[in-house]
């Protein structure tokens, strides 16, 4: 795996604007101003925006309009926590959302204090009401087929929105319970590692029970109603999104003590074609083009070119995975076989595809399942690894050769051991399953196919139909 840096781009600022010095990372800034419309391109759009049916994809629409519990906090010193893609939420580098604070008392107990003074938006059916912990009691329970609820979400994500199964979620937790007001006890039948985590998820949002209970589900854009900066205002499957800004908002830029959300208006065109993208983003019809993790910007080659042809647009850099990886199917015998991993992973030069590939925007050091820079304290640094264990992931053909035959899988008259297909994500460009194809090659492993594959098709092959 290699961790790769992907970008958000985003078109410049005027210089005489008035200036800000950012308190978590000390860098100066243009001051934030309020107004104007920001618009992006977006490579695809959920299916339906009730993420009991849609978990992975229904954030993309409902983020900005209903809030989860507790996010990542984008005002600590990058020094310590540089952010982007995590394995764990470590309770220590988020702040609180709709719960202003949570606690362990033991190991089997989790407590959300809820916020006080949140309201809905001023929308029917709900009307601007406070929010509440019998609000989150109930999200839990519905996402969850708790309590009233008979099942879970059709969406395997519904059911696992905080890292668990559903199958899990039976064995592991005892009961979810709004004990008064302002208070959500999540009690466990046995202690689980990360409990914070478990509970938060990336697809955990606080959705109003009254549209549910009237409308049977959240489907329909025009019924959704929430806590959050933003309003959506219109949906043209095919086309495009808008939001607009929730002037009676809670929240607060607590860096310049701002009301927010700054922006007038928040618009999502849709743009599969990765040229009408970026054509989009030279000629100013769009402002920002997101990661590479999410291919709207699909190679390096990509950022490149625009550095070259628009030197005015600004690159943000962060860093990520999924780009610079490939999953073994170990549903497969042949993949079971440490040693046929082990073959694998000594056939790709990660340092060379790292400087030239990457072209220098990746890190090549290996890392363990948390990460190598994400979650401090989470993981061993592969300074400290065990020499052998690095040994394990140094580009080194000949021992893989060596593994593979020792294996009981030699080269045959052809020159190849044995055969495999690679499927790859359509967000992610291809030509890195292609430099991989040239690597097993060299070591007898012949690749049949090298499969670009829809989020749906993804999906079926890992019973997530979203």
């Amino acid at each position: 795996t290699l961790v790769v840096t992907a970008f958000w781009v985003s078109s410049a600022v005027a210089a005489d604007k008035e200036t800000v010095t950012d308190p978590a990372t000390g860098r100066t800034w243009t001051a934030p101003e309020y107004g104007g419309t920001l618009t992006w391109a977006a490579r695809h759009h959920p299916p339906v925006i009730d993420p009991w049916f849609s978990a992975g994809w229904a954030p993309h629409f409902i983020g900005g309009v209903n809030e989860g519990l507790a996010f990542a906090d984008w005002a600590i010193s990058r020094d310590i926590w540089i952010g982007g893609n995590h394995r764990v939420w470590n309770a220590e580098l988020h702040r609180g959302a709709l719960a202003e604070s949570w606690s362990m008392p033991d190991d089997t107990t989790f407590i959300w204090n809820i916020r006080q003074g949140v309201h809905w938006d001023d929308k029917a059916p709900v009307n601007g009401r406070e929010l509440d912990a019998y609000d989150v009691e109930w999200n839990y329970h519905r996402y969850l087929g708790l309590g009233d609820f008979a099942e879970a979400g059709p969406s395997p994500q519904a059911g696992s929105f905080i890292s668990l199964s559903a199958s899990q979620v039976e064995h592991l937790v005892e009961s979810i319970t709004a004990t008064d007001k302002w208070t959500v006890v999540i009690k466990l039948k046995q202690p689980i590692l990360d409990p914070f985590s478990k509970f938060l998820g990336n697809d955990f949002f606080v959705l109003a029970r009254e549209v549910i209970e009237q409308y049977g589900d959240a489907k329909d854009w025009r019924n959704v109603v929430g806590t959050g900066p933003l309003r959506m205002t219109g949906w043209v499957e095919g086309s495009s999104a808008s939001w607009e800004k929730n002037p009676n908002y809670w929240g607060v830029d607590e860096k310049f003590g701002n009301r927010i959300p700054y922006i007038d208006k928040y618009v999502s065109l849709l743009m599969p074609d990765i040229s009408t993208r970026l054509a989009s983003l030279r000629t100013g019809k769009i402002d920002m083009l997101a990661h590479l993790g999410d291919a709207y910007i699909h190679s390096i080659d990509n950022i490149e070119s625009l550095k070259k042809t628009n030197p005015e647009l600004e690159f943000w850099p962060f860093f990520g995975t999924a780009a610079g990886a490939f999953l073994f199917n170990q549903s497969m015998p042949l993949m079971q076989d440490v040693n046929v991993r082990k073959a694998f992973q000594m056939a790709v030069d990660r340092e060379t595809m790292a400087k030239s590939y990457f072209k220098g925007y990746a890190d090549p050091a290996p890392y363990g399942m948390v990460g190598q820079f994400n979650e401090p304290g989470w993981y061993w640094p592969y300074e400290e690894w065990p020499e052998e264990v690095k040994q394990e992931y140094n580009y080194n053909p000949e021992r893989a050769e060596e593994l593979l035959d020792a294996a009981g899988y030699p080269r045959g008259a052809d020159g190849y051991r044995f055969k495999i297909k690679i499927n790859v994500f359509d967000r992610f460009e291809p030509t890195h399953g292609e430099v991989l194809m040239g690597y097993f090659d060299a070591i007898g492993i012949e690749t049949t196919d090298l499969d670009i594959l829809t989020p749906a098709e993804i999906g079926s092959l890992v019973g997530n139909p979203d």
